[in-house]
């Protein structure tokens, strides 16, 4: 398991694997009610959408990608990532669902960005406020997301605070 993200009522839990797969079950039997995959790639991201019926995915080959739940269907595809700084592949880091229209995308290259879930425009540019996000958290009475930064131990910022009415 690489990442794993509970719905907000509780009942449904997806759950991403190294091999790419991405396992929704009943948080309750834990029955399996879809397993999906779109690449071998690790997934590291997995936010569900605030009515649950979709769930976003953030894999290691720089894609996020937007799940209908009642079909297993891919609606949308997000390429926010580019290859790393030193090199390597891009990476999709993080995904966290802001509400039915946002979605917050980081990569490993240092990209982080706010992006529509209805159009797939680029609403907001953050990149380059911390080097490598790997986890974030959002407060909805705020408007504001925490970033974690992966490499903050090397370049001395561990994370910042994104303030999304700006």
């Amino acid at each position: 398991t690489t990442e794993a993200d509970l719905s907000a009522d509780g009942r449904l839990l997806a759950i991403g694997t190294d091999s790419g797969r991405i396992v929704v079950v009943d948080s309750a039997t834990g029955f399996v009610l879809r397993d999906m995959s779109a690449s071998d790639l690790p997934v590291r991201g997995l936010s569900f959408g605030v009515s649950g019926h979709t769930l976003v995915s953030g894999h290691w080959d720089g894609t996020a990608r937007v799940w209908d739940l009642k079909t297993g269907d891919i609606t949308r595809e997000f390429f926010p990532s580019k290859s790393s700084s030193a090199g390597g592949p891009p990476k999709v880091t993080e995904v966290q669902v802001i509400d039915e229209e946002r979605v917050l995308l980081a990569g490993a290259d240092g990209h982080i960005g706010v992006w529509s879930l209805l159009d797939g425009r680029l609403l907001t540019d953050f990149t380059g406020v911390v080097r490598y996000v790997w986890d974030s958290d959002y407060s909805p009475s705020l408007d504001k997301i925490f970033v974690s930064n992966r490499l903050g131990a090397k370049d001395g910022k561990l994370g910042a605070v994104l303030d999304l009415k700006t």
